[in-house]
């Protein structure tokens, strides 16, 4: 059974895949624009990088009786980042695929962002030379 679910899922990975580009060729041909660009993923993942340690910031001030402002500031900031992300796919297609395109650009490029947020982290940890310590006085 468990090798099903994987074939299945791998399948519904495949078909995603092929109805996004197909969608996103579609928008090319027709408005000249590309929702799954380098330059909008650049933007949706330093915004989503704002909103998250933006929002870690606001709670660790809520929980210690800090400054909230400063983690709500953060999150802002990328919340303008996401909303100029949409402002400028409505302005190169019309409304209904430039806000449709923006809400599964943003969807996409938030769970890639996770990934390769760790990646990074691990490539750098990697060329950082991190070894183990080791305690022998215990």
């Amino acid at each position: 059974m468990l090798v099903l679910k994987i074939v299945i899922g791998i399948l519904l990975l495949w078909a995603l895949y092929w109805v996004i580009t197909g969608l996103n060729n579609k928008v090319m041909q027709k408005f000249k624009h590309d929702f799954l660009d380098s330059g909008s993923f650049g933007i949706a993942f330093v915004s989503n990088l704002c909103i998250f340690f933006g929002h870690m910031w606001y709670v660790e001030a809520l929980e210690k009786s800090g400054d909230i402002l400063n983690g709500m500031f953060i999150m802002g900031i990328g919340g303008i980042g996401l909303l100029l992300l949409v402002l400028i796919n409505i302005r190169k297609t019309n409304f209904i695929v430039g806000l449709l395109g923006s809400v599964i650009q943003i969807a996409l490029f938030g769970i890639a962002s996770f990934f390769a947020f760790f990646l990074i982290f691990l490539v750098g940890a990697f060329f950082a030379n991190a070894r183990p310590v080791y305690n022998i006085n215990d």
